[in-house]
């Protein structure tokens, strides 16, 4: 086998293993976010999980690489807000969401 075509298989073996990567990372934050709205009562919109950015964070430990994540959500049915989650490796954290409005239960019947 040549230098040439070690060096593609090994590019192609690369490219692979960070696709897989990624969608590890994807699905973890998908839960990560359904799990955060079920614990405020609100409800995620269309599986709407998304890779936003990289971002470096000041932790404990130092400055770390973090994945952030966005994702839609509602309280009320009626207006579509924004959460984050910030995960290094495959631990969230920290997350935000949007400044929402509450649900209220109607009185009138």
């Amino acid at each position: 086998m040549s230098l040439s075509a070690l060096s593609l298989l090994l590019l192609i073996a690369f490219v692979i293993l960070l696709w897989w990567q990624h969608t590890g990372f994807f699905h973890r934050a998908r839960q990560l976010a359904q799990s955060r709205c079920l614990a405020e009562g609100i409800q995620l919109l269309d599986d709407s999980v998304a890779f936003d950015r990289f971002k470096v964070l000041k932790t404990d430990v130092g400055w770390r690489l973090s994945r952030v994540y966005e994702f839609e959500f509602t309280s009320t049915g009626k207006a579509r807000f924004t959460g984050k989650l910030f995960l290094i490796g495959n631990s969230l954290y920290a997350s935000e969401l949007e400044p929402y409005d509450l649900a209220q239960e109607d009185d009138e019947q």
